[in-house]
């Protein structure tokens, strides 16, 4: 993710963002991911549903920790959402292109689509991806 781009500009080329939830004031939360993490009612929770909640109610916090620090990426950044994404809202390309130096950010958006797009727009996905990862600067050491 870009957090590798922003701590060690060096060690990558470039990023490809697919979906990502990135923005803290688009997270959505569901109703029943409480019940995984009050004490009373965790325990009815199936593991999977925990370890989910956990994640889930840390990730806004955790994105807030570098939100100032996405200005700083200088390398290409490709970032792929569907504009009808239930999961992770389209919201988020906002936030890439209020953020992230636009002359480093370059947005694909799969019209129509929603989360799944790495699976219902495969072969799309994959000319995106390697036309971006082609177009990346190649090591002096190669």
């Amino acid at each position: 993710m870009s957090c590798q781009e922003i701590q060690n500009p060096d060690w990558l080329k470039g990023t490809i963002m697919i979906a990502p939830a990135i923005d803290p004031e688009q997270e959505k939360y569901l109703w029943f991911g409480k019940l995984a993490l009050y004490k009373s009612t965790r325990w009815l929770a199936p593991r999977s549903l925990r370890v989910d909640a956990d994640e889930k109610y840390s990730h806004e916090d955790e994105l807030k920790t570098f939100i100032a620090d996405w200005d700083q990426i200088r390398k290409p950044v490709l970032h792929i959402h569907g504009d009808d994404d239930g999961l992770v809202p389209y919201g988020n390309v906002a936030f890439s292109k209020n953020n992230i130096p636009e002359n480093w950010l370059e947005i694909k958006t799969f019209e129509n689509k929603g989360h799944l797009i790495p699976f219902t727009e495969r072969e799309t996905m994959v000319e995106e991806i390697i036309r971006f990862v082609s177009s990346l600067e190649t090591p002096a050491s190669q």
